[in-house]
Order: structure tokens, then sequence, then C-alpha cells
């Protein structure tokens, strides 16, 4: 990148926000944070100064409004990262008028990682959008997935069968294989195709742990279906049966592993 992504941090505890900008390596990612309590104080912050990115909580506005609808609204273009503590099903409403470019729920030192990810792929599409418009002759289009490789490894000690694509890789990290693609022209839902593929890799569990008690299925499904057309940018990530968990707005569902699972199965 020619210049350092430039970020909006937005969360009403200051703590957090300075939690926050000491474990994001800013030098690594070339990253400028500025934080805002309010979603006041944030608007005027974005009136005054130009951002790649917001980061949020899920905060409100002095007239109760969600800040990420009301952010959307004034600056439709904008990056929008929805880093909240609050479950999906109570944010997914918002996230989805808004049309947020991923969720990130706060859960300690790997939330924090992966927000780092997620800031990662912004910084990529930014840089790719800078050299388009310094070079129009050679405007860089939407990244070419290709034919994904096979790969039996899988973040660890564990195996599972998967592929790695280079369009989840950019927004996840290389650590994380895709295990099934779901189709949204068929009957089919998201929720099946996503219960399916982590039933293929630790075999089923016999109804004891359902998809929903995790996220809102039907709210998850509107958000990605809504967001399609946008070459699968758009990613929600949630665990599940100890598994880290994404789907993609191109159908992705996307597997890494974490410390509670030792070994997979291969499917």
């Amino acid at each position: 990148m020619d210049r350092q992504l430039s970020v909006l941090h937005v969360d009403d505890d200051p703590s957090f926000l300075r939690l926050t900008g000491r474990r994001i390596d800013a030098e690594e990612y070339r990253t400028r944070f500025v934080t805002a309590t309010t979603a006041e104080e944030a608007f005027s912050l974005l009136d005054g100064g130009r951002f790649d990115c917001v980061v949020s909580d899920s905060i409100r506005t002095s007239d109760g409004e969600s800040f990420v609808v009301a952010l959307r609204r004034q600056y439709p273009d904008l990056p929008v990262v929805l880093f909240t503590g609050a479950e999906w099903d109570r944010v997914a409403d918002d996230a989805q008028r808004a049309g947020v470019t991923a969720y990130v729920q706060k859960s300690g030192e790997t939330s924090v990682e992966t927000l780092e990810q997620e800031l990662a792929a912004v910084a990529t599409d930014v840089s790719d959008r800078r050299t388009s418009t310094d070079d129009p002759g050679e405007a860089a289009g939407p990244t070419e997935a290709g034919e994904p490789h096979e790969t039996g490894e899988l973040a660890g000690t564990g195996e599972v069968r998967g592929a790695a694509d280079p369009v989840v890789a950019g927004a996840l990290g290389d650590d994380w294989v895709v295990v099934a693609t779901h189709d949204w022209d068929a009957d089919a839902e998201l929720v099946v195709t996503v219960v399916d593929a982590v039933d293929g890799i630790l075999g089923s569990d016999d109804g004891r742990t359902t998809l929903y008690d995790v996220v809102n299925g039907e709210a998850l499904e509107d958000l990605l279906r809504h967001r399609r057309g946008d070459d699968g940018t758009t990613v929600v990530r949630f665990p599940y049966r100890g598994l880290d968990l994404a789907v993609t707005s191109a159908g992705a569902v996307a597997v890494r592993r974490t410390p509670a699972v030792d070994v997979f199965d291969d499917r």
C-alpha cells in the first residue's frame, strides 16, 4: 500500500478501544487508528477526515438509531466491520440493513486476531482500488479464484478434506479451507449446507447442538443472499461444535481448527 490504512474505531468503552489499539500490530498492517466513543463523535470525525474503514460496536445514535445503519446511509461505499460482544441474532437486522462488510464477535484474544484479518482484507481491497485509480489503463479487477486446490492440512495436527480458495484465504487467512459451497439457487437452506458440512467432519451430533443455538439461520441467509453479488467479500464468522466457521456471500462454507478440536477425520 502507498499509504496507511486509516481506520475509525467506534466503541463506548474507552478501555476496550485502548486494548484493541495495543493488540493490533499497526506497523505490520500499516494501520492508523482514530477512536470515538459515541456515534456523534464518530460522524464529526468522518466529516472532517478521510477514512478507509470503520470498525464499530453495536452502538446507537442519540436518536436511538443503529450507528452502522445511519453510517451506511451517509457513507454508502465505506467498509464497515461490526465488532461487538452482541450475539448475531441481536444485531442481524441492523447488520443486514447496513450491509456490513463483516461481523466479528468480541470473544477475547482470538476476536482481535480475527479483526486483524478483516482489516488486512480491507487493506488489500483499498490498495487494489488505489492501483486502479492511479493507472486506469490497467485497472485491478476482481480476484479470480480459479480452480481451488485440495489440501489435507488444517491449522494443526488434524486433517479434513477441503479446498484452499484464494478469495477465502485473502479474507480470512491461509489456515482456512472451504468444506462446502451453498447453491443460492437451490431449494436447500443455508443452515442445512453448513450442518451437513460439519457433520461430514465431526460426525452427526444427534441433535444435541443445533446451528440455531448459535446463530439466527434465517437472518444469516438473508444477509448473505442479498450480498451474493459482491464476489464473496461479505463474511460472517461464528463458533459451532468446537469449530471456527465462516460463511461468505459467495456461499463458501469455510472452517479452521480451534483448540477445542484436536483431530479431524477425512471426509
